[in-house]
This record gives structure tokens, sequence and C-alpha cells, in this order.
């Protein structure tokens, strides 16, 4: 058996949960937070501080979305020309090459 973290725990009312901590205080979820495009934690469960961090780390998220939206734009563009030269003979794929 592992060691307890907190000396009393009650039941959770969850079968599959089992035991919690005494403290704790069971709550929906939406309650606490809410999610979708952006997440953000609602109010009641911010720190301050905390929506600096999420709007900064979300920014960047963002930056990398769009910066492999744009890889992949100029990559189908890249297959593209590269299928159009080999169709017109603009270059020659059937030379081989030892690797």
């Amino acid at each position: 058996m592992s060691k307890r973290a907190y000396p009393i725990y009650k039941s959770s009312g969850i079968e599959w949960l089992g035991e919690i901590p005494a403290h704790w205080e069971i709550r929906r979820l939406k309650t606490v937070a809410r999610f979708g495009y952006g997440d953000s934690l609602a109010s009641d469960a911010r720190n301050p501080g905390d929506f600096d961090v999420y709007g900064r780390e979300t920014a960047k998220i963002d930056m990398l979305i769009s910066k492999v939206g744009e890889s992949i734009s100029m990559l189908r563009e890249y297959r593209t020309a590269l299928i159009s030269a080999a169709v017109t003979g603009k270059i020659d794929v059937r030379k081989e090459t030892s690797v």
C-alpha cells in the first residue's frame, strides 16, 4: 500500500474514483472552466497573472499553427510545380542516382 498524502479522506461518490482528500470539493467542471477555441479558465479558478500566461501560450500556438499552414501550402505548390515539370519534360525523372 502506498503512503497517503492527506490525513483524512472521504468517499467521492463515484465508484471508479474511490476516495478523495476530505477538504476537496466536488463541483461540475463547467462551473470551474470553459473549453473551446482559445481555452481559458473561468474567473473563479484563475490566479492573478494566469490570463497573461494563457494568452501568451495561446498566441505562440496560433503562430505555430499559422506557420505549419504556410509550410503545407508551399509544399503543395512545390509538389504541383514538380509534377508539372516532370510531365512537360523540363526535368528528367528517368535518371538514376546512387545513394
